[in-house]
């Protein structure tokens, strides 16, 4: 029989609930099949946002200079398009954990990876209307992949791996500011002039766009461990109605829920500190970037040097998703002692 404090977590979508032990379930007989899950959630996240996290961060230089080759024709601006994205991101919360109801975590994540993917790729040939398109599809994209994200990352941790798996996804995830900024960093090694020319900016996104959906087809392989139920489930639980189960909640039901969240004391004490990781993420993915590509001191080396930024920032982000876990793996050795 689970102990009192596994029977009380809340269950979470299609019936899982946090504390659930990962006995028993073993995947190509040598790794537990949700450790599996959360390291492929990791890579397929790294991955895409290699593609997604060096061109934002560059988007604004390299949109500067396609604009400057476009004879009048494309007048897009990179800021205008993060600002898309992100007052579009916010509001779509609200709806996403309702999709994410509707069609489970895993295919969630791949629709909101499959608009990333197409929003790198028109960097190949930029157009005004169809950039400023696809910021607004990306930004409802970003919010349902993070919610599945969140969701996945739940139902493959239990209390005591909740730590260690969050800081194993964020190691991997925060390597993607290593390989990106890095190869951005290389191609344009020999660049004689300030600019960013037609054909290294076809280089560029056309691989970003390859890593990009290399990390969406490997969403494809994330084991489904909905339904590895444990026999040990409580009576109560097993006892709510059909109509109440958290596999047939509706989409609206969700949203209410989500909204009811919304107003606790908690959520409320952290908006303080959403607010403020919004304000410092906007600096540092978009603003410190391009100011480090349009400082002039630094001659023809400009627009190299804010891939280097990047990967300084990747090292720093990798750093600290290591102490979390250093940190979660002492708390337990403490609990237990």
């Amino acid at each position: 029989m689970a102990d009192e404090e596994d029977t009380d977590a809340p269950l979470l979508f299609h019936g899982r609930t946090a504390g659930e032990s990962r006995e028993g379930t073993r995947c190509c007989g040598f790794m537990d099949v949700k450790l599996y899950n959360i390291v492929l959630l990791g890579l397929s996240f790294m991955l895409l946002f290699t593609a997604f996290q060096t061109c934002s961060m560059v988007e604004t230089i390299v949109l500067e200079s396609a604009a400057k080759d476009s004879n009048g024709t494309f007048d897009g601006k990179g800021y205008t398009s993060l600002a898309i994205i992100y007052a579009v991101f916010a509001p779509s919360n609200w709806i996403a954990p309702s999709v994410v109801a509707i069609f489970t975590a895993k295919w969630s994540l791949i629709a909101g990876a499959f608009l990333y993917c197409v929003y790198i790729a028109l960097f190949l040939k930029p157009m005004t209307v169809t950039l400023y398109l696809t910021s607004a599809l990306v930004g409802i994209g970003a919010a349902v992949l993070w919610t599945a994200q969140g969701n996945l990352l739940t139902v493959n941790s239990t209390r005591e791996t909740r730590g260690r798996d969050t800081g194993i996804f964020w190691a991997l995830m925060q390597g993607s500011l290593l390989i990106g900024n890095l190869f951005f960093f290389f191609t344009f090694n020999d660049q004689k002039d300030t600019g960013i020319t037609s054909s290294k900016r076809m280089v560029l996104f056309g691989v970003l766009t390859i890593v990009g959906i290399c990390g969406m087809l490997l969403m494809f392989f994330i084991r489904n461990t909905s339904v590895q139920i444990q026999s040990n489930v409580s009576e109560s639980q097993s006892n709510v109605s059909e109509s109440e189960h958290p596999s047939r909640v509706g989409a609206f039901d969700v949203f209410k829920r989500s909204v009811r969240m919304f107003f606790t004391k908690e959520m409320l004490l952290l908006c303080f500190c959403f607010a403020y990781t919004g304000l410092e993420q906007s600096f540092w993915a978009g603003i410190y970037e391009t100011t480090i590509g349009h400082t002039s001191s630094f001659g023809v080396a400009s627009k190299r040097l804010t891939g280097l930024c990047g990967v300084f920032v990747g090292i720093g982000e990798i750093v600290g998703a290591h102490i979390l876990l250093y940190c979660e793996i002492k708390s337990e050795d403490l609990l237990t002692f």
